[in-house]
């Protein structure tokens, strides 16, 4: 797939913060966060008018690694696009991503988390267009960096 980006900033570069460790002791714990965008459109900009051409894809960077949350050779976020709001058509994005650890039996050793979740999300127009290859050609519009960090509290 091969990106153009007419009006998006270039994302940021991942952090160079080396991952944080806590430990959990007996019990279970659950942390996560979640994102809900609706794009608007500024009517008096070139912004892209909602239709059904508009996508969100984004990326996770993740125990030190990268990759697209999509499905096998579609990048493009499942649970999200075009869709209504009290009879609006609007694109949306939301996901809800989590993690749980331990599953608080008794006697349970403890348990390191690495618990850095980094997401860009990125709003994208399918222009319908292939490369001389054959690759399909998006606009990128662009983008949110969002997710967590947890660190172990100090006493």
């Amino acid at each position: 797939m091969l990106a153009r980006s007419p009006t998006a900033t270039q994302p940021a570069a991942a952090s160079t913060h080396p991952p944080i460790r806590s430990t959990v002791r007996g019990g279970a714990v659950s942390y996560g966060g979640d994102l809900f965008v609706v794009y608007e459109p500024d009517r008096a900009s070139s912004d892209p008018p909602i239709n059904d051409d508009l996508r969100w894809i984004q990326v996770v960077r993740t125990h030190g690694r990268s990759y697209v949350d999509g499905h096998g050779r579609n990048p493009y976020y499942s649970r999200a696009g075009l869709t209504s709001i009290r009879g609006k058509q609007v694109c949306d994005f939301y996901d809800r991503p989590g993690i749980g650890v331990g599953t608080g039996g008794a006697g349970e050793g403890s348990t390191t988390i690495a618990n850095q979740e980094m997401f860009e999300t990125f709003l994208v127009h399918d222009t319908g267009r292939k490369d001389r290859a054959g690759k399909a050609i998006i606009d990128i519009y662009g983008g949110i960096k969002w997710g967590w960090r947890v660190q172990a509290a100090r006493s």
